[in-house]
């Protein structure tokens, strides 16, 4: 699949900022994981940022659980206008996280949820990681990994007989070596898988429209006069991946805290 531009991904998230928070559902499930793990660190942190923060409804968590505000970003200028209106406890701006708008060296705890699975050079957004951090502080981090949604991909390839997966998520290795690569020091790392059930294939279409990665995953690729296409599809996602009634979707996660030496 063509991975789309930095603007266009932009526009999806932005076109989904009202619907976000109620379809974000394994989103949340990751996020308050990861909050979790920081606080059982004994962590200490003065400043914070929370890299493609989405509306800001999980930055304001992490702003309670610190009691500090947090800094949070997203390339989606209709999510950080979202958090603006919605949330209190975030400094939001708008930036892409390849380019991040900080100085060097000014933040105790960089977090990101599902988020860096987005953006075109990983590497270069590791970089900038390492970058804006303190010496000694931390990246704590979730991303969607290879083989993420494959009941979809693979029922759009019996319809369609094109892979539109390939290159779409990050393996764990590649994630694991460019955090290496990028100057920092693994504290761990794991990688575990995550099922959710939805009533029917459409759900779960709608569902990943709802948070803006639809066009963004290739989940809604079947375009006018790709109907037939699209129910086809729907049909046989339907057929092949039911269980008890339900669909189901597969979302391998990888998460782990990486610290600059």
């Amino acid at each position: 699949m063509k991975l789309l531009t930095k603007e266009a991904v932009g526009l999806a998230f932005s076109k989904a900022a009202g619907t976000y928070d109620r379809a974000c559902d394994f989103q949340k499930e990751t996020a308050r994981d990861l909050i979790q793990r920081v606080l059982n660190d004994g962590g200490r942190a003065n400043k914070i940022l929370d890299i493609g923060m989405g509306t800001g409804r999980m930055t304001q968590e992490l702003a309670s659980v610190f009691e500090r505000p947090v800094f949070g970003c997203d390339i989606a200028w209709g999510m950080v206008s979202f958090s603006k209106t919605n949330y209190a406890g975030i400094i939001p701006a708008q930036a892409d996280m390849e380019r991040l708008p900080y100085k060097a060296g000014i933040f105790d705890i960089v977090f990101s949820n599902i988020a860096h699975q987005w953006c075109r050079d990983i590497k270069s957004a590791f970089l900038e990681v390492k970058r804006v951090l303190k010496t000694g502080g931390r990246f704590w981090f979730s991303i969607l990994a290879k083989d993420s949604l494959v009941e979809l991909y693979k029922s759009i390839e019996t319809v369609t007989g094109e892979d539109y997966s390939k290159d779409l998520f990050p393996n764990a290795e590649r994630v694991r070596l460019e955090l290496i690569n990028s100057g920092l020091e693994l504290d761990w790392f794991e990688t575990k898988t995550l099922k959710r059930y939805y009533k029917n294939s459409f759900e779960l279409v709608k569902r990943l429209k709802d948070i803006g990665a639809g066009r963004v995953s290739g989940a809604n690729i079947f375009g006018m006069g790709q109907r037939g296409l699209f129910v086809r599809m729907l049909e046989v996602y339907n057929r092949r991946f039911s269980e008890s009634g339900k669909i189901s979707a597969s979302y391998n996660i990888v998460s782990g805290c990486a610290r600059k030496i």
